[in-house]
């Protein structure tokens, strides 16, 4: 090859190296369509979908998704908006694409539970009802905009307690949403629930609970209402988070453990006495159950009065230790004095 041959090699070989790595240089300033496009206006703008878009950019060209929506472009699609508007840009594959979205801030269900009870309110509804209805799906507000949301129409059973009414969404930069719904009010309670778990023997605290309110059709028998109720009670099993308190689960703290050691305190008006014994039975505070003397192996009945402390009462006459009646001792002795009476 002749230095003159090699010479226009060289050259070719150049002009093919700068138009490699400078054909980006001027290809900078082309339009290009974006393939992600977050727009929060209710119009896409032709600067929203192309990059360098020139002049032309500020057109309207399409409607904005709806708040918390999204729509795709196809590259026939974006091939036909670039030729409408005067763009140098042809689709290199039909795989191109542009995805548009528009943000939304989400309208909580309370929104439209507060509208509805507030519509129903002439109707007989209270403030602390459940409204049981089906919300519209997905709906979203504009970012920014403060949305207004009425019920309208509204008609009340008051036998069944169901309910119609048209609900009203409304806010800068979207349209409005109107939608016919039918749902039923429900009759309410607050009780105290397990604030977090709690193992089986947990003494219940202030700290344990929290007010939730639940359907009142839906309570069962021995559920407690009252915390006051519940606070100083040891669980009989555990209790998941949320669960509500029924009496059956409820027993007072064990004071003196069943086989465990107690003092006996036998007391009067001028006398006491102490004594050791064991536990037969589980008590808490309060409770009547059988005790054994540690050394006559005596078995009584005594109150706990403490931990490991129980009282049982002075000998009665005939030698047995008396106690006052329990409720149920109580209520035999008033029905036999009343038969007797009958006599």
């Amino acid at each position: 090859m002749t230095p003159i041959q090699l010479a226009r090699l060289f050259a070719l070989a150049l002009a093919f190296a700068w138009g490699l790595f400078a054909a980006p240089a001027f290809g900078a300033g082309m339009p290009a369509p974006r393939p992600h496009v977050v727009v929060e206006a209710p119009q896409l703008r032709l600067s929203d979908l192309f990059d360098n878009a020139g002049a032309a950019g500020l057109r309207v060209i399409a409607a904005a998704p709806a708040p918390g929506q999204r729509y795709l472009i196809e590259a026939r699609d974006l091939a036909r908006i670039a030729r409408a508007h005067g763009l140098a840009w042809r689709p290199h594959s039909p795989a191109e694409q542009s995805i548009v979205e528009r943000p939304g801030i989400p309208i909580p269900r309370t929104a439209f539970e507060d509208a509805l009870r507030a519509a129903l309110a002439g109707f007989g509804a209270e403030a602390e009802d459940e409204v049981e209805f089906a919300a519209p799906a997905a709906t979203f507000a504009p970012v920014g905009a403060a949305p207004r949301i009425m019920a309208t129409e509204p008609a009340l059973d008051p036998a069944s307690r169901r309910f119609v009414a048209t609900l009203l969404v409304s806010a800068e930069g979207m349209p409005a949403i109107r939608q016919r719904i039918s749902g039923r009010l429900h009759a309410t309670i607050m009780v105290p629930a397990a604030a977090h778990r709690l193992s089986m023997g947990h003494v219940v605290g202030t700290a344990d609970l929290r007010p939730v309110r639940i359907r009142a059709a839906r309570m069962e028998a021995g559920l407690v209402t009252d915390p006051q109720a519940v606070i100083g009670l040891a669980l009989r099993r555990p209790l998941a988070a949320g669960a509500l308190f029924v009496e059956r689960d409820l027993r007072r703290p064990v004071l003196v453990p069943r086989g465990g050691p107690v003092t006996m305190i036998l007391q009067s008006e001028h006398l006491s006495i102490a004594a050791a014994g064991r536990a037969l039975e589980d008590g808490g505070i309060g409770d009547r159950i059988r005790v054994a003397n540690s050394t006559s192996r005596t078995e009584v009945e005594a109150v706990v009065i403490g931990p490991g402390r129980v009282r049982v009462a002075m000998p009665a006459a005939d030698g047995a230790p008396s106690l006052p009646p329990t409720p149920r001792s109580a209520m035999r002795a008033g029905t036999l004095r009343q038969a007797e009476a009958t006599r």
